[in-house]
């Protein structure tokens, strides 16, 4: 599976959702500014442009549920690979 689509799985299951997103906005439909900055990189790398350095922090509350291991895990993960291909 490529990284893009890994992140937007991990998105999919983890991200809070705005109650406020508007339907047309791919990118501003989390609640919390971390899940949007993951979300664009995924874009970024599905364009085959080198990604934006994505700032996520598990304890930022945007992800649930919270007390999951293995999600925080894996958000750890998907963010140290998206920063090894990021933009100084």
């Amino acid at each position: 599976m490529k990284l893009h689509d890994e992140i937007q799985i991990f998105l999919d299951n983890h991200a809070n959702v705005s109650p406020n997103a508007h339907p047309d906005d791919e990118h501003g439909k989390y609640s919390y500014p971390y899940a949007s900055m993951l979300s664009i990189a995924a874009s970024q790398i599905e364009a085959g442009v080198t990604p934006i350095r994505v700032h996520s922090s598990w304890e930022s509350g945007g992800y649930s549920p919270y007390t999951d291991r293995e999600a925080r895990a894996r958000h750890d993960q998907l963010v140290a690979r998206v920063n090894k291909l990021a933009k100084e």
